[in-house]
């Protein structure tokens, strides 16, 4: 086995690719035993066994190398081009753009991403950090939703053009997997029963991944609902590059569950991109291509205006199709438009107030309790 990594590392190179410093064979058993009882008689008893083959390739050195998956990251941005960075909670308020190159580069490098990590660093995290892993997936993801529905309409407010928001992120979990899902996030394993590389695949456990799915896809459209009507785009941009598997192996998740969830969380990067109006940078480990077209999307597009004929009040949502008579032209632009209810077609139409608001000072109140016997 040695003389062959020997002979890979030596042979092994892609044509205007580096030769791999790093080759790695990972041979994983995973032997499992389950029986059920039903008052005190055995029902079902079964055994497994999976047996997984991981390669893993490296080129560069032990300081640098290609496991990030992050491409070299180059963009170009014109000289009047504004970039403001934003944490899931980061206030809006706190937005600050700016022109400046090296602040920007110095913002990117020091981001850390913390995905799986459920050790509070705040009095904000410590709140739900002994809640269970399912439930605390739950409030990361609501809120990082109100972060992009907040950045939404702060860039709605601004001036007219088309407004772009980079989403760097691994994608939405609707369901932790039973492997991961312990009692308490902040202690890792601690009273979790489940057992590793086994897929938990019983009519509950199905019907909540259901459940989940259909909620997170609701919370989604509540996203892309805001950011449309604020004329903002999502370009979701995933990290992680070409990626093979959600989790490590050593956290035991059994192989359709990590497939399955990897696809998922892809998917929920790409819904919000595909009905914004963007685009979903996933699955490739060159994301320079990727920063370069959305550079190239926010620097050159027409901005039209569309007034309908029938002028609706539904508060509803109509398509609008866009086409141009050019042959072999690809036409992106926005599904359609939300249309004003009644009450905001007034409230649009009304004349400005010509005198200012008269605000009544509140009175003293007291507190009367009251008791029967």
């Amino acid at each position: 086995m040695q003389a062959e990594l020997e002979r890979e590392k030596t042979e092994l190179v892609l044509p205007g690719m580096q030769k791999p410093y790093f080759i790695e064979y990972r041979l994983d058993d995973f032997y499992s035993y389950e029986a059920v009882a039903n008052y005190g008689a055995l029902t079902r008893e079964e055994e497994g066994h999976q047996r997984i083959v991981r390669v893993t390739v490296r080129i560069g050195n032990y300081g640098s190398d290609s496991s990030s998956g992050r491409g070299d990251g180059t963009v170009q941005l014109a000289p009047q081009d504004m970039v403001a960075f934003m944490y899931p909670m980061t206030p809006v308020t706190s937005l600050t753009f700016t022109r400046n190159r090296d602040s920007m580069i110095a913002t990117v490098s020091h981001f850390e991403g913390r995905k799986g990590i459920y050790e509070p660093r705040n009095e904000f995290e410590e709140r739900y950090a002994y809640y269970p892993t399912q439930t605390v997936e739950r409030i990361r993801n609501d809120i990082t939703m109100g972060a992009l529905s907040g950045a939404a309409v702060k860039l709605g407010g601004m001036r007219d053009g088309r407004k772009s928001i980079i989403f760097v992120s691994e994608g939405f979990t609707a369901t932790v997997p039973a492997q991961l899902n312990d009692p308490v996030a902040a202690l890792p394993g601690m009273g979790n029963r489940a057992q590793p590389g086994v897929d938990v695949n019983n009519p509950r456990a199905e019907s909540q991944k259901f459940f989940d799915s259909t909620d997170l896809q609701n919370r989604l459209r509540e996203v892309y609902d805001t950011v449309n009507r604020n004329n903002t785009s999502i370009y979701a941009v995933d990290p992680r590059g070409l990626a093979a598997f959600e989790y490590d192996i050593n956290q035991g998740v059994g192989l359709q569950t990590d497939r399955s969830n990897l696809n998922a969380s892809i998917d929920s990067l790409r819904v919000l991109a595909d009905n914004t109006d963007g685009r979903a940078i996933v699955n490739r480990n060159d994301l320079a291509a990727g920063m370069k077209q959305i550079m190239r999307d926010a620097s050159g597009y027409y901005l039209l205006g569309y007034t309908s004929s029938s002028a609706p009040t539904d508060g509803k949502f109509h398509t609008i199709d866009v086409r141009v008579k050019r042959p072999n032209v690809e036409v992106r632009s926005r599904r359609g438009y939300w249309a004003y209810t009644a009450e905001d077609a007034a409230r649009a139409s009304a004349p400005p107030l010509s005198h200012p608001l008269t605000v009544p000072r509140a009175l003293p109140c007291s507190r009367i309790s009251k008791s029967t016997a």
